[in-house]
């Protein structure tokens, strides 16, 4: 299988207990087979990478649920193994903020002007100034909060329970109570408070919401401080007609990632 096998590192694998998560992945290009996957319209996207995970890694550990990935990690496997199987050439195209015409973005260009493929893309690894994981928070309250990232299964979890807080109300009230995840997600991301890992769920929401200026900034900050998995801002991207930079901008996702043509 010469060529068609490659290695990769989760760029969140201090969060794993697993050596295998912790250390290199072992990755079999995408065939035939996996473009099946990709182009169910029945199967939703989690669904797809949990198949590509236990098809396509080839030292996948058996009892790892693939939903248990965080959430950089699940796109960063996803781009991974579309590079290796097709390439880093990536088509898309988007509007010159210069000239208004229409221009192709991550492809290499014949000429002397900037060259950029998925490769490029900046990848961001919690490295060894983050191997206390989780993480922990003071507040300026004094609540000790302990937290991690999430993963494929909380994403799934959150998605659920905004949809049935919506099923619950009425139609009138959809606008006034706000966005039903907000809360419910930052209570996901906490372990424990003051050390308590035996505090519930509903609990968890409860301090959330009960958080007040420097307290509530405080916890998010910590947040957004920790980066992890590729950086989907592109720069510098030069237009093929009139040459102008385009950029910074976030890279669109279309149907040529996983289904790529010949660039």
């Amino acid at each position: 299988m010469a060529g068609y096998e490659g290695t990769t590192r989760l760029p969140c694998a201090v969060c794993y207990d697993d050596p295998v998560l912790n250390g290199d992945l072992q990755l079999l290009a995408l065939g035939t087979g996996e473009m099946k996957i990709f182009s169910a319209t029945n199967m939703e996207a989690q669904a797809k990478l949990n198949r590509l995970a236990r098809s396509n890694v080839i030292n996948w550990p058996t009892d790892f649920n693939p939903m248990d990935l965080k959430i950089p990690d699940r796109f960063a496997l996803l781009l991974d193994l579309r590079v290796l199987s097709w390439g880093p050439e990536y088509e898309f195209f988007y509007k010159c903020s210069d000239c208004d015409k229409k221009t192709i973005g991550l492809r290499p260009f014949v000429d002397d002007r900037t060259i950029f493929t998925l490769r490029d893309l900046e990848k961001d690894v919690l490295g060894t100034d983050d191997a206390r994981y989780p993480f922990i928070t003071e507040l300026p309250n004094g609540k000790v909060v302990e937290w991690g990232l999430l993963s494929g299964s909380d994403d799934q979890a959150i998605r659920k329970y905004g949809e049935q807080s919506l099923r619950r109300l009425k139609p009138q009230q959809r606008t006034q109570e706000g966005d039903p995840e907000y809360s419910y997600r930052t209570a996901r991301r906490i372990i424990s408070l003051d050390q308590d890992s035996e505090v519930s769920l509903d609990e968890k929401v409860e301090f959330v919401e009960s958080l007040r200026g420097m307290d509530e900034l405080t916890l998010r900050s910590a947040f957004e401080d920790v980066r992890a998995g590729y950086r989907l801002i592109v720069d510098g991207l030069p237009c093929e007609h009139c040459g102008w930079l385009n950029g910074p901008m976030r890279l669109p996702i279309s149907d040529r990632f996983f289904r790529p043509r010949p660039v």
